[in-house]
């Protein structure tokens, strides 16, 4: 399943442990839309660009809490807190995640139940792509993109990207609370570097995430509770 949410809600510390990153590492991208291959000023340029795509999920990891405090309205009754993974889990999930397997919920449980904290923030960048529009098209071509039209620039190299990401929140007795995972489409250009890129992305997450985050005190309370509220 690309998402799983469970009815209990979430609070306390939420650490949040660096990204998984299981994708290839983009490769500079010579194409060129008309000759065999793009002028030396021109693969410069994309060299840069591609320089920007891989810091991309850093960017994106970076910026979810923000965002995601942000969609929750900062009272959901937690705060966020940069952690680090226990010991020898990172590899765990990595390896979990590459097999799409059911392993995934039992290693994310694993890492939640190791963190010492009340829950972890999990983020991967299953796919990480992007590409030149420079090579689809000639100059002062329109092209439209999920974050809308883009003009093709030799001078501004503008790269069309997209990732699959993934988020997790486990609690700390290891109950996987949310498990969502999505492909997201941003371009990178003078206008919008892997930092702006990165909060765009996040803060898209962060709306999906919203909708499915547990954060509902009255769903964690004892049954007699919730037929006084009326549920």
């Amino acid at each position: 399943m690309s998402w799983d949410a469970e009815a209990r809600s979430a609070a306390g510390e939420v650490l949040v442990l660096p990204v998984i990153e299981l994708h290839d590492a983009p490769l500079v991208n010579l194409d060129h839309h008309v000759v065999a291959e793009v002028p030396f000023s021109q693969k410069i340029r994309r060299e840069v660009r591609t320089e920007m795509l891989l810091t991309l999920p850093t960017e994106v990891a970076s910026s979810l809490p923000g965002a995601v405090n942000g969609e929750m309205g900062g009272d959901w009754g937690g705060h966020f807190r940069p952690g680090s993974w226990p010991v020898g889990s990172d590899l765990r999930l990595t390896h979990a995640l590459e097999k799409r397997g059911a392993d995934l919920d039992a290693a994310l449980s694993n890492v939640g139940q190791r963190s010492g904290s009340d829950a972890v923030w999990v983020t991967w960048v299953r796919r990480l792509e992007g590409r030149p529009l420079t090579a689809e098209g000639f100059a002062g071509d329109l092209v439209h993109t999920a974050s809308g039209p883009v003009v093709i620039d030799l001078a501004d190299e503008p790269y069309l990207v997209e990732l699959d990401l993934g988020v997790a929140l486990v609690s700390g007795d290891g109950e996987v609370l949310l498990r969502y995972e999505d492909r997201f489409e941003g371009v990178l250009s003078r206008h919008s570097d892997a930092s702006a890129l990165g909060r765009a992305v996040a803060m898209d997450m962060a709306g999906q995430v919203a909708m499915l985050w547990p954060a509902v005190p009255l769903l964690d309370a004892p049954s007699e509770e919730l037929v006084a509220w009326g549920w």
